[in-house]
């Protein structure tokens, strides 16, 4: 059975990487990874590139950042059990 093109279009979807736009402003706004789950017994273990690092619960105050509005965070499946946690800062800010 051969693969179709809507599989091998997300196959190179997914290669790519993070996608980089520019938002009115001119700026370039970056999606980055915050966090890493690998086992489903354990925690999201949050990366270097958290804003809130310097937190006691850094992944407490991402939520509550997307809650007001200022956080834009993605989830992406990267096999059994592996998860990323993405974000980025919304374009049009409230």
């Amino acid at each position: 059975m051969s693969k179709s093109s809507s599989y091998q279009h997300l196959r190179e979807y997914q290669k790519q990487g993070p996608k980089v736009q520019n938002n009115a402003g001119g700026e370039k706004q970056f999606w980055k990874v915050i966090a890493i789950k690998k086992d489903p017994r354990n925690f999201w273990i949050p990366t270097e590139d958290c804003p809130y690092l310097d937190n006691r619960y850094p992944l407490e105050r991402v939520r509550y950042a997307v809650e007001q509005g200022n956080l834009i965070v993605a989830q992406k499946k990267l096999g059994p059990f592996h998860y990323e946690l993405w974000a980025t800062e919304p374009k049009i800010k409230v």
